[in-house]
């Protein structure tokens, strides 16, 4: 087995609609990327995650936890106000990962990265591997969208 490889939690995280707010307000859209990425590093040693890297508007972090990665997706999409006007997208998939220096690879990262597209702004979606790790946990409420 390679040391290389690890079965974690993936989140993918965006800003809603932020391509269309880059046409409006470039200024703005930056300072809300900003804002995103402080909140980000504010919360994720709480959570024991591990930032991977930044994708345009989105972010990659890896958790060794389903629990710990719904957990910081949760109190990242709090950590937002009405007054902030914007809100963000999360997915999350737990599977195999290939590490390969700061960076992770693998069809755990192809996954989340797929069902994210299934998220509505403000909203988490979460794989049916993550869904059996943490439905049991009482303070999750969730809703299925079917296969």
């Amino acid at each position: 087995m390679s040391k290389n490889r690890q079965l974690a939690a993936i989140v993918f995280t965006d800003i809603s609609d932020f391509t269309s707010l880059m046409d409006k307000d470039e200024s703005r859209a930056l300072k809300i990327r900003h804002k995103q990425r402080e909140n980000i590093n504010s919360i994720l040693n709480q959570f024991d995650g591990k930032y991977i890297k930044e994708l345009g508007d989105g972010d990659l972090i890896m958790f060794n936890s389903a629990t710990d990665a719904v957990n910081f997706v949760l109190t990242l999409q709090s950590e937002i106000s009405p007054d902030d006007d914007f809100s963000i997208r999360a997915a999350i998939h737990l599977g195999d990962v290939v590490k390969e220096g700061s960076d992770i690879f693998g069809s755990g990262v192809n996954m989340a990265s797929r069902i994210h597209a299934f998220t509505s702004p403000g909203n988490t979606v979460i794989s049916e591997a993550v869904y059996n790790e943490v439905k049991n946990k009482s303070k999750f409420s969730i809703k299925s969208l079917g296969d």
